[in-house]
């Protein structure tokens, strides 16, 4: 063994590191152990059963690859970030540590031996798609399909319409929230008008 356990906890300081420790601990698990996200071999390589859930779950955030598909799925980012501590706070993943990165910090510390990559010559720490502290942007909201009804009302409720097509006479109600009343006819999202069956 080239490395000590010492030298590792010091380059695990830096919140990269601990992010490429993750990485490389994770490429040591078999296709299957990731897929399952399970330890099935005890061959001391990848993450130890105990870890196994939870540092995949990591591999997945740092390297945005969904491991059930091997495909890259998601933006990449430091365990550092502040998108870390919203996804796995709320599944309540991290238990007594205090952040994300500190959690993994541990986990990367107990597979020490299998760091060795880290101090080789050329070694590089991996770049990410979303940078610590970087603004992201909101997803861009896609135009909701809708569709034009050609009908009359009915009735009108606290918060729903009744109305009735032309076509056939069908009575149906609508919510109040859904409906815009236009010069061409009742628009209604697509996705309601094939729940009451209008397509």
């Amino acid at each position: 063994m080239t490395h000590t356990k010492q030298q590792v906890l010091d380059l695990l300081q830096d919140p990269d590191y601990v992010g490429a420790a993750i990485i490389l601990i994770g490429q040591n698990q078999t296709q299957d152990e990731l897929r399952t996200k399970h330890t099935h071999n005890l061959n001391g390589k990848g993450f130890s059963a105990a870890y196994a859930k939870t540092g995949t779950r990591f591999y997945e955030f740092v390297t945005g690859i969904q491991v059930a598909t091997g495909k890259k799925k998601w933006k990449s980012r430091s365990l550092a970030h502040p998108k870390a501590e919203q996804v796995f706070n709320r599944r309540r993943t991290i238990g007594r540590f205090a952040t994300v990165i500190e959690y993994a910090r541990h986990i990367a510390a107990l597979h020490w031996r299998q760091l060795g990559a880290m101090f080789e010559v050329g070694f590089t720490v991996p770049s990410y798609d979303v940078q610590v502290g970087e603004a992201e942007a909101a997803p861009a909201r896609q135009e909701e399909a809708r569709i034009l009804l050609a009908c009359q009302f009915i009735k009108v409720s606290g918060k729903a319409v009744q109305v009735k097509m032309n076509g056939n006479g069908k009575k149906v109600w609508l919510p109040k929230s859904q409906v815009q009343n236009t010069e061409d006819g009742l628009s209604i999202p697509k996705w309601l008008a094939s729940n009451k069956g209008l397509l």
